[in-house]
């Protein structure tokens, strides 16, 4: 059995709430200035920063304003604050923005700081960096709340002001980004108590990592097995295809009405009604339909398939997913073999990958669903938002 660089292991259990101590929010405004080829670049202008310490021993919640018309005075303002053993989180909207125009690297490296993480898969950005026993990392707003700053404004209350780039004096500049500044941190500090006062999780450096530690803190009563068997993981990776958008009729039909449907919680309703796999089994070859057959009775299967049909039901994926008719291989996962089996369409089974499964999900899904209706009942729409956020963010 050939495996991967992994050890096989169990899910651990997460045992604690910690909540950054120190937290900086910060934006920065520019110059747009045109270079003799017509492109703009972005000079740095001015900006704000918020220095946020929350209360622990004797020490008050604190924060700290500062106003920063320099580089240097900003790097200067956040290396005096750095504290050993305590990771400074460093939050932006749109941070790799903030982080060229302010040259990270540059003054980070002047400092003794060394990269020791980097991420940016353009939904998310981490960039952690160390310096002996001081730590900062660098998070956009957005690996938390992926929606524009004024929608994050109306939802805790303070509106974004508006601003003319063109004609607009630096002191309305200053308090323009001011303001953007107070609606990260506001936003923050309502987060934080969310997840304190809900008993809900620690922070973690996005939403689907801090979901994760939610489920993991209260709702993980099944133990989930992480496996490192090679040929199962490729089965298990090449099933997995992604959504599906299709125009179904292209054109104008004529008719009189149209109509808008949504589904009220699609994915928590998925979750809480469906078995998932918690451990592999063991994988086999060339099986016949009819054990197929049997093992979809009682285990969570995946397998590489023989398909026939009339129907555009099943993807394939190679340099786009398509849905084919005819005959062609590709790989199912459980809920699809059930009604390829239903349909009488598998006419070949290569290979197959059996799991236990259990219903590990409506723990979690109660448990938000519930406190999402009773913030929507109380008219508390922040964290309404905030628990259809963790809902929708633990499938991943």
């Amino acid at each position: 059995m050939s495996s991967i660089d992994r050890k096989a292991h169990a899910l651990r259990r997460e045992k604690t709430m910690t909540i950054p101590r120190y937290l900086m929010f910060v934006d920065t405004e520019t110059w747009a200035i045109k270079d003799n080829d017509g492109n703009i670049q972005q000079k740095f202008r001015l900006g704000w920063v918020c220095y946020y310490s929350r209360a622990h021993g004797r020490n008050k919640e604190n924060q700290e304003w500062f106003y920063f018309d320099t580089i240097n005075s900003f790097w200067e303002f956040v290396f005096d604050r750095c504290e050993p053993k305590q990771r400074l989180w460093i939050i932006a909207r749109n941070m790799v923005f903030d982080f060229t125009v302010l040259r990270g690297y540059e003054n980070l490296r002047r400092e003794g700081y060394k990269l020791r993480f980097f991420h940016n898969n353009g939904v998310s950005v981490i960039v952690n960096v160390r310096k002996g026993k001081h730590s900062i990392v660098f998070l956009d707003s957005m690996n938390w709340f992926p929606e524009a700053l004024y929608k994050t404004g109306e939802r805790i209350g303070i509106h974004k002001m508006k601003i003319d780039f063109e004609t607009c004096t630096t002191q309305e500049l200053k308090d323009y980004c001011r303001n953007d500044v107070l609606i990260e941190y506001e936003n923050f500090r309502k987060f934080i108590r969310f997840l304190e006062g809900n008993n809900i999780s620690r922070l973690c450096y996005t939403r689907a990592s801090t979901a994760m530690a939610a489920y993991l803190l209260r709702h993980y009563h099944t133990t989930i097995y992480i496996h490192n068997n090679a040929e199962a993981i490729k089965l298990e990776r090449d099933s997995y295809k992604g959504g599906r958008v299709e125009c179904f009729y292209i054109g104008s039909p004529g008719y009189e009405s149209y109509y808008a449907l949504d589904v009220n919680s699609l994915y928590p309703y998925v979750m809480q009604n469906n078995l998932y796999p918690v451990k592999y089994i063991h994988i086999e070859k060339e099986i016949t339909v009819k054990v197929l057959r049997s093992y979809i009775k009682q285990y969570a299967v995946v397998a590489r398939v023989r398909i026939k049909t009339n129907e555009p039901v099943y993807a394939v994926k190679k340099e786009r997913t398509i849905f084919p008719i005819g005959e062609f291989e590709t790989t199912l996962s459980t809920p699809e073999i059930k009604y390829a089996l239903e349909h009488d369409h598998i006419k070949q089974v290569y290979n197959c990958v059996k799991y236990e499964q259990a219903n590990i999900f409506s723990s979690y899904v109660k448990t938000f669903y519930g406190l999402r209706r009773d913030f929507a009942s109380a008219g508390v729409a922040v964290y309404e938002q905030l628990c259809k956020y963790l809902l929708n963010s633990l499938y991943g």
